[in-house]
């Protein structure tokens, strides 16, 4: 695309942002702030079934969390959470 990038690359440049971030603080809690276009991304390149229509999904639910799980580099799972639904009161 002239003057932007592409989804693709996009992906490739976050890919390789997360895996600088996951072996200099291996072990560790991480906590990464994005938009929604690249966190949709990153969850495409772990879990191939999140595509453009689970991004429409999320476009009114910001902030949007999720929680990725690693072992290693390894994505073992991921989370989603909708900040905006109510809560059970005990």
């Amino acid at each position: 695309m002239s003057d932007g990038e592409t989804l693709k690359e996009v992906q490739s440049r976050n890919i390789s942002a997360l895996d600088t971030v996951l072996k200099t603080y291996n072990e560790k809690n991480i906590v990464v702030g994005s938009h929604g276009t690249a966190l949709s991304t990153i969850i495409n390149y772990y879990d191939k079934t999140f595509g453009y229509s689970d991004f429409e999904k999320i476009r009114n639910l910001m902030p949007w969390v999720v929680k990725f799980v690693f072992k290693g580099d390894t994505c073992i799972k991921i989370v989603q959470y909708n900040l905006f639904e109510v809560l059970e009161e005990d």
